[in-house]
């Protein structure tokens, strides 16, 4: 479970970090995944440095499939959307992510109905 929450959390701050700025509510976000994973406030720092700074550290990101990616990818929306918006980039990248985990549009599809209903991201990382 820590090594899959740790894959979760470092795709969350990819599309955090995907426009290359990180808001306050994404940053909380990431503390809460990284807390969840047992990780140390200066790992996240260097996950969150990568993510803003290391484009090749995208691409490295989600190589296990989860057993459960449309949770997954609906915690990516959520991450995605909370600084008010879900950017083009941001969504490119949630597809390619979801696209690494063989998801079908119509599992892609629920995975943006159960990121729309969220009111916490500390249920979906659950998964």
């Amino acid at each position: 479970m820590p090594a899959r929450r740790i894959d979760i959390l470092c795709a969350a701050a990819c599309v955090a970090a995907v426009d290359r700025t990180m808001c306050d509510e994404e940053h909380r976000i990431l503390e809460m995944l990284a807390r969840a994973a047992g990780l140390s406030s200066e790992s996240l720092d260097a996950i969150i440095e990568r993510a803003l700074h290391d484009e090749d550290y995208y691409a490295q990101q989600m190589r296990v499939l989860h057993d459960r990616p449309v949770e997954v990818v609906a915690l990516l929306l959520v991450v995605a959307r909370a600084d008010g918006r879900v950017s083009l980039d941001e969504r490119v990248l949630i597809r390619f992510f979801a696209g690494k985990l063989g998801m079908s549009e119509s599992a892609f599809a629920r995975s943006r109905e159960i990121a729309e209903r969220s009111d916490s991201i500390e249920d979906l990382f659950g998964v």
